[in-house]
């Protein structure tokens, strides 16, 4: 943690902002459609963090770095709730602001408003990132889903790869320009495996 933080100091010292996420999270995941993580440690990409450890994580993390609004916290890395309640998007989207028993999910869940609430009760002014559905691809309901935070300091996190759903300009068009006028969208994934 102690190294962690050594770093973050010396980019934000150079001028940089830091974003840092929850990329790996506890909770086995064995019961939902087929998916390669299935171990109960924070060793994999899991469809949600979990509410055992993923709150005190942040509060750790916002306690360490209030202070320093260079400093910006990804809430969590590509959630994929929607895939573990068999594609049910309303569902999905419940799951990731509300948390809780998740449909697919066998492990107690921590929502995004979970994760706000833990961060912002440390007195941190950080910002957040809050992603969406399918790996943070899917962004269609994330103003109606969107947590709500006190200090109204929370960007869309969004990823685009070749294989996403939303990968065309028009798609962009349609679904992303819309939210970037309602808040701020930071596209913090994006790339090809086609060399297209």
């Amino acid at each position: 943690q102690e190294g962690v933080k050594e770093y973050v100091d010396l980019l934000v010292a150079n001028g940089l902002n830091v974003i840092l996420d929850l990329h790996w999270t506890w909770g086995a995941y064995t019961t939902g459609p087929d998916w390669h993580c299935t171990d109960v440690h924070a060793t994999c990409q899991k469809p949600m963090p979990d509410a055992q450890y993923a709150p005190q994580f942040w509060a750790g993390v916002a306690d360490t770095f209030k202070g320093n609004d260079a400093v910006v916290f990804d809430l969590f890395n590509e959630p994929y709730p929607d895939m573990a309640s068999d594609w049910d998007k309303t569902l999905g989207w419940q799951c990731l602001r509300d948390g809780g028993t998740c449909a697919g999910i066998e492990y107690e869940v921590a929502g995004m408003q979970d994760l706000v609430d833990a961060v912002r009760g440390t007195g941190a002014t950080n910002m957040l990132m809050v992603g969406g559905l399918e790996w943070t691809n899917d962004m269609r309901e994330w103003l109606a889903y969107m947590p709500e935070d006190p200090l109204d300091n929370i960007a869309a996190s969004w990823h685009s790869y070749s294989f996403n759903r939303c990968v065309t300009e028009t798609c962009w068009d349609e679904e992303i320009a819309p939210l970037m006028q309602e808040v701020p969208v930071v596209l913090g994934e994006f790339g090809q495996d086609d060399c297209g």
